[in-house]
């Protein structure tokens, strides 16, 4: 069994703005290292007596510096960047807001605003992203088994991945959002229990 905590980044400069951020490097604000504080303390207080034994992050920055603060926090020396946990690329979206997307393309406003994403030109599909989610944690148990580890990764990456290993709409994750759960193998698929969520 692997212990896994998904972490989303902290609030960046175009989070606060509602942009598209995905595959473009943006890094944290001052609010979102609070938040990436505040996460550590989550832990703390909610998993007291967890043992850390790594933290996994996406190359992209904020979520590195996410990891990095939360690692310092809970003392855990092993960090190291998993590039499958990087966020989904939205191509030509990226830096716009959702308002400036509609006006780009106006098919998007027929559909409810997660099918909307699906129709951005040159978006990274759906699917891989899973598919990606989906390799990330089946890396994770093989790699570290009994250990519990965090991975600090972005919004749609968890939204997707989760909401197909747990068949229920996760709906948008906010910043430092944080699931936990445990992973293994039975019968050479994965299966996957929820430990523990945090959605402030």
């Amino acid at each position: 069994m692997t212990r896994i905590a998904f972490v989303r980044h902290g609030q960046t400069p175009w989070n606060a703005t509602d942009r598209f951020q995905g595959s473009s490097d943006i890094a944290l604000n001052d609010f979102g290292r609070a938040q990436a504080g505040r996460a550590a303390s989550w832990f703390l207080d909610n998993l007291p007596d967890a043992q850390w034994d790594f933290v996994r992050h996406s190359p992209l920055s904020r979520a590195a510096e996410t990891a990095a603060i939360i690692a310092d926090t809970l003392s855990v020396d092993k960090r190291i960047p998993l590039p499958s946990l990087t966020e989904r690329d939205w191509a030509a979206a990226e830096g716009l807001t959702f308002e400036q997307c509609l006006e780009l393309w106006p098919k998007m406003a027929e559909v409810d605003e997660f099918a909307a994403r699906e129709l951005i030109p040159g978006a990274e599909p759906k699917s891989l992203v899973v598919e990606r989610g989906r390799y990330c944690v089946s890396t994770l148990v093989d790699q570290f088994p009994e250990a519990q580890v965090i991975a600090a990764t972005h919004g749609t990456l968890m939204r997707l991945t989760l909401t197909d290993f747990f068949g229920a709409q996760m709906g948008f994750v906010p910043n430092t959002g944080i699931v936990v759960m445990d992973a293994q193998r039975v019968d050479g698929d994965l299966s996957v229990n929820l430990v523990a969520k945090s959605w402030a």
